[in-house]
């Protein structure tokens, strides 16, 4: 199972090399971020193992394109003198982050098992994806110009 994550996100990162524009970053983002949701939320409900393969590859590659179009749009976007401030919080916020989701999942899993708590935790992260989605174009405006303008 761990390897079908690996897999993906090996190849997700090979596909994101062609990936140079903040409209196409953009899109990439927040598309991968509504897929990796959608198949956290499908593999904590479905019965089969091999369909549960299938969608932990599906996690794995959107995984690693979410996190590199999200680092690289933050990168391109923040003033040069400021990046390594920002970067450093990016850092804390994407690593804490699930950290405590983990904990919380954890201790939720104790009471009702780990199903259920993944599932909503899932839930929750698509309802917070479609939102960004229906934002997409008012956050390609404000990252293109910073990342047009240092590339151009």
């Amino acid at each position: 199972m761990t390897s079908a994550v690996g897999l993906g996100a090996m190849i997700g990162g090979a596909t994101m090399v062609r990936r140079s524009d903040t409209a196409t970053l953009t899109r990439s983002a927040v598309g991968a971020i509504l897929i990796l949701s959608a198949s956290a939320l499908a593999f904590a409900i479905v019965p089969s193992f091999w369909v549960g393969l299938v969608l932990l590859f599906v996690f794995g590659y959107t995984n690693s394109t979410s996190g590199i179009g999200t680092q690289t749009l933050t990168q391109s976007a923040v003033d040069d003198a400021m990046r390594g401030r920002v970067m450093s919080l990016y850092g804390v916020i994407f690593r804490g982050g699930p950290a405590i989701g983990a904990l919380l999942i954890g201790v939720l899993s104790e009471h009702f098992g780990i199903q259920l708590p993944v599932a909503i935790g899932a839930g929750l992260c698509v309802l917070v994806a479609i939102w960004a989605a229906t934002k997409r174009e008012t956050l390609a405006a404000h990252l293109r110009r910073p990342l047009d303008e240092k590339t151009g």
